[in-house]
């Protein structure tokens, strides 16, 4: 059976192989302080073991674990260790006992405190190994803490073969795990959901469909998103009731959801264990419901934002436009005022003067404008909204209706309630009585805006809510 791979050749080198060194690093590696002395001197005059001793500490200095070596394997090592601590003695040429080299080991060890990697511990890293699985099934992952745990513990890291069985064993435990538990925990309905998924050619066209994300902000592109968050919406309702019972880290939901994507549909098909193949496609839809969420969500801030700064170009250029008015209307009265006091107009002119400055026809309403110019600069922000209703609806609605909203305020979470069932209904917002729509949400002083008064067979005019413009208030918040 092929082992595992997790490490590169460079990688697992650097772990493993005697390094390479360079003369600065030596002088660093290779240098002893006075407990290493003292340990040099219980050898007497051997000086290969000596020698044997140093390479063996700078070596466990360097990367952390133990070599069998020859001189001759590391001679640019030996001769600088000779040059700087033995000069003027020769090149050993007997190379040290295995038990020598073991007892340098040892002395080495003691001095850090460490210890070999026994079976019972290798037991303890393939409990470790599971645990972490279950937070992450990337290979890497795994290994790469194993490796901090043995640093942690003091333990000399074990054999790359090791650890790859072991990081092996937590993997296959951990999928095994999680298969058997899908299939005992997920109901007979989620389990067909899942198998048409991959039987049913049409859902498997639109489950290929599922893969490509949204394009742009256009109204087609969202509604696309709408279509394939529908598509496994009740598959992702199912999931989040079943993953916590399955125990699953959020980091391996993605990796799964990421070889269900990996995997063509036809070799999904083609899974021995079908349980495995479901485990894939759930991860999928919940991680792919998700991530189709992002985008509505996305699209929906996007529009708001759009119709926001429009609203803010049209407040503005209706401000301009009547405060220019009101600038001509003020000219307009003081001319109308300077005639009554103009002594070389005779009196029974007058009128037939101020009627040249304004016409007679337009009379009222310039008195009316004059009399309360509208520089409200909300009026004219809703005054927008209400103009492009119909735009707002279309690209809006879908994204309101397909996503879940929460929040603090309990005058907007009514607010959101009464639009929800409005939409699914057939009522017409004018039917609605004031006191019937939940106006808590909207600012006291915007509500005017909100609102229109109706007189319905010479009753006395009743308060009605802009259906229009109180959608927009709802998108708003």
């Amino acid at each position: 059976m092929a082992r595992l791979t997790i490490l590169t050749r460079q990688e697992i080198d650097a772990l493993y192989a005697i390094p390479s060194l360079d003369d600065e690093e030596r002088s660093f590696l290779f240098s002893l302080d006075e407990e290493d002395r003292v340990t040099l001197d219980t050898l007497e005059n051997d000086t290969a073991r000596k020698v044997d001793y140093i390479l063996q500490l700078g070596y466990y200095r360097a990367i952390g674990t133990f070599f069998l070596f020859s001189f001759q394997k590391v001679k640019a090592d030996v001769e600088f260790i000779m040059q700087l601590y033995f000069p003027g003695e020769p090149f050993p040429k007997r190379q040290v006992s295995k038990n020598h080299h073991y007892q340098n080991r040892c002395a080495v060890m003691n001095q850090f405190g460490l210890k070999d990697a026994d079976a019972g511990f290798q037991s303890q890293l393939l409990k470790e190994a599971k645990a972490l699985a279950k937070r992450h099934v990337l290979p890497r992952f795994v290994l790469e803490e194993l490796l901090t745990y043995c640093q942690l513990q003091n333990v000399l890291r074990p054999a790359y073969s090791s650890l790859q069985k072991i990081v092996s064993i937590a993997l296959r435990e951990e999928r095994k795990r999680l298969v058997t538990k899908l299939y005992t925990d997920a109901g007979k309905g989620l389990r067909g959901q899942l198998d048409r998924l991959l039987a049913n050619d049409e859902l498997f066209y639109n489950l290929t469909l599922l893969k490509k994300d949204q394009k742009d902000f256009s109204t087609t592109e969202i509604k696309k998103s709408v279509a394939k968050q529908q598509l496994i919406i009740d598959i992702y309702r199912e999931s989040q009731l079943l993953m916590p019972k399955l125990g699953i880290s959020e980091q391996n939901i993605i990796y799964y959801a990421n070889l269900a994507e990996f995997y063509s549909i036809q070799k999904l098909r083609r899974f021995a264990d079908k349980n495995l193949a479901r485990l894939y496609l759930l991860c999928y839809a919940h991680h792919r419901f998700l991530k189709i969420n992002d985008h509505l969500v996305t699209s929906l801030i996007q529009k708001m934002t759009k119709y926001a700064d429009g609203a803010d170009s049209y407040q503005r250029s209706k401000i301009e436009l009547m405060e220019t008015v009101d600038t001509q209307l003020r000219n307009q009265a003081f001319q109308v005022m300077a005639i009554n006091i103009d002594t070389r107009i005779p009196d029974d002119q007058v009128r037939a003067k101020a009627f040249e400055v304004v016409p007679l026809e337009g009379y009222k309403q310039f008195l009316k404008d004059f009399n309360k110019p509208n520089l409200d600069r909300d009026f004219y922000r809703w005054q927008y909204y209400g103009e492009i209703a119909l735009t707002i609806k279309k690209n809006l609605r879908p994204l309101f209706k397909a996503l879940e909203f929460s929040c603090t305020n309990d005058g907007l979470t009514q607010a959101v309630a009464f639009l929800r069932l409005h939409l699914e209904g057939n009522q017409s917002f004018r039917d609605y009585h004031y006191q019937d729509v939940p106006m808590d949400f909207c600012p006291q002083a915007l509500r005017k805006f909100l609102t229109y008064k109706v007189s319905v067979d010479g009753q006395p005019p009743v308060k009605k809510v802009d259906g229009d413009r109180y959608e927009s208030m709802v998108y708003h918040n």
